[in-house]
């Protein structure tokens, strides 16, 4: 039967896994952009007055040998549109405000963020917002600690001035394998002083993992035949 098939057809068979290798390729590059990385919002602060979707408590400033000094003390308000206004009655250690509504894959609500081993070593996410300091400049903390013993992951500083609305940005690449707290911190001050904050956004980059097996079959195919080559 092969031997009065055409000429085209010795060809294909002659060259089917060059031409398997090729076509691997190809999907490999369409499933790629498919499943190309994308932001997810993993919180978004809510534009209602007087409502607050964390709490809020005083704590010392920690060094890499322990707290040190006193603890942070303040109060918060929820402003209209939804503007978290920070009061500090003191200028030394924290004052923070731990978000407590997250949403898991499996559509549960939690009070942290759950770790994610699939995403590799480090995690990456995007922290952006608005803020404007009442009474002078203002240093303003987002950072990411372990749940549930708090233990320092990863921060940024941002300097706020007073009386204008700045707009921030951070990346931030805190491990992928550890439960997580996000704070909002108000740390220890140089001057006497409060904050506002609106547009808090954070966002994670992650992969669409709908084609990942076949992806991992497709490169399994590739790299099979240029190691044979």
């Amino acid at each position: 039967m092969i031997t009065n098939s055409p000429e085209w057809f010795k060809w294909i068979l002659a060259h089917s896994e060059s031409i398997l290798t090729a076509i691997g390729t190809c999907l490999l590059w369409i499933l790629g952009l498919l499943a190309s990385q994308r932001w997810k919002v993993i919180y978004k602060q809510p534009k209602k007055e007087g409502f607050a979707d964390f709490k809020e408590s005083g704590a010392p400033t920690y060094y890499k040998d322990g707290p040190k000094g006193a603890s942070g003390k303040g109060q918060h308000k929820v402003l209209k549109d939804g503007i978290i206004e920070i009061s500090r009655s003191n200028t030394e250690g924290r004052w923070i405000l731990q978000f407590l509504i997250f949403r898991s894959d499996d559509g549960q609500s939690l009070s942290y963020i759950p770790a994610h081993p699939e995403s590799g070593s480090q995690r990456l996410f995007e922290v952006s917002l608005e803020a404007r300091g009442i009474g002078g400049s203002h240093q303003l903390r987002v950072a990411f600690r372990t749940y549930p013993n708090e233990e320092f992951l990863q921060d940024a500083i941002m300097s706020v001035e007073p009386n204008r609305w700045q707009k921030f940005g951070r990346l931030m690449t805190p491990p992928a394998n550890k439960d997580m707290f996000f704070f909002l911190e108000s740390p220890a001050q140089a001057v006497m002083s409060s904050v506002q904050v609106r547009s808090l956004v954070l966002r994670e980059k992650s992969s669409d993992l709908r084609f990942a097996s076949l992806i991992r079959f497709l490169r399994l195919l590739v790299r099979r035949d240029h190691d044979q080559a």
